[in-house]
């Protein structure tokens, strides 16, 4: 069993113990563990995206799927180039590469440290750099070649798959849009933060084509996979939130279902009497 086989087991395996808890919580004999269904919500999320990513793989680089796609797209792209676009997509490009997207999420944490909210600082860091981290594991066992030199308006080395631009950042910047979200409380500002972070996104793995670095699958494996780190992420923060509350009322649970099994005081003296003309 190869590498991307492992993690096609592993995917499906947590995407049904995910889907498992969240049924759970909607069981009449756990209530507390509602509590935790956000966090498992998550879970599923990440399972469910980090799953897609695999199957994606698989078809492309076991079964040669979307090659004639990936192809044509990269076409397309270079057949629409020009010279102030070409230098508009290399910076959107620079901007988007991994240094700057951790660099951008361990500043905002900072500010979000002297703001005193530590666990959205956090989350900040551990999506930004964790993501960074995790990106010479997969590209080495993928081992997907980029799109040919010719085609490369910036040359760009190593492996193709996933892109690098693409995972870290959706899990930097959509990191830093949940945490403004949930801090903002005009609808307005909320609304402008989730657009802007998509097309932020989104323009990146696009600058990524239209420099020729990348086929298209390699940029959309990169938002599944970065979107699942961003879910486990997100996960993570809201299970460590919860979890106070979880054990206090999975407490407060058991004590009552102890006190309901115990005799009472009443029932014993009624036994009391039958007992004696025993």
């Amino acid at each position: 069993m190869n590498v991307v086989q492992v993690e096609l087991a592993v995917g499906l395996a947590l995407s049904l113990l995910a889907s498992v808890g969240v049924g759970l919580t909607t069981a009449q004999h756990v209530p507390w563990l509602r509590q935790l269904r956000p966090a498992l919500l998550g879970g599923l999320a990440a399972a469910t995206l980090f799953t897609a990513h695999v199957g994606l793989v698989v078809l492309v680089t076991r079964h040669a799927l979307f090659v004639s796609a990936d192809q044509s797209i990269l076409d397309w792209m270079v057949s629409h180039r020009a010279g102030v676009l070409d230098f508009v997509m290399v910076k959107i490009s620079n901007l988007g590469s991994p240094v700057v997207m951790v660099t951008l999420a361990v500043l905002s944490a900072g500010l979000l440290l002297l703001a005193k909210r530590p666990r959205y600082a956090l989350m900040l860091v551990v999506a930004g750099i964790g993501a960074r981290l995790s990106l010479d594991m997969w590209k080495e066992a993928y081992e997907r070649p980029r799109p040919s030199v010719a085609t490369q308006l910036v040359m760009e080395p190593g492996f193709g798959l996933p892109s690098a631009h693409a995972l870290n950042s959706i899990a930097a910047i959509g990191a830093l849009a949940v945490v403004l979200t949930q801090l903002l409380r005009s609808a307005w500002l909320r609304l402008i933060v989730i657009v802007g972070a998509v097309t932020d996104v989104f323009l990146i793995g696009v600058s990524r084509l239209y420099i020729g670095v990348h086929w298209f699958t390699d940029v959309l494996t990169g938002w599944l996979l970065g979107g699942a780190w961003l879910a486990l992420c997100l996960s993570i923060k809201y299970a460590v939130e919860c979890w106070p509350s979880v054990t206090s009322k999975s407490m407060v649970a058991l004590q009552q279902q102890g006190v309901a099994g115990t005799p009472s005081e009443h029932s014993r003296e009624v036994a009391a009497p039958g007992e004696s003309a025993a």
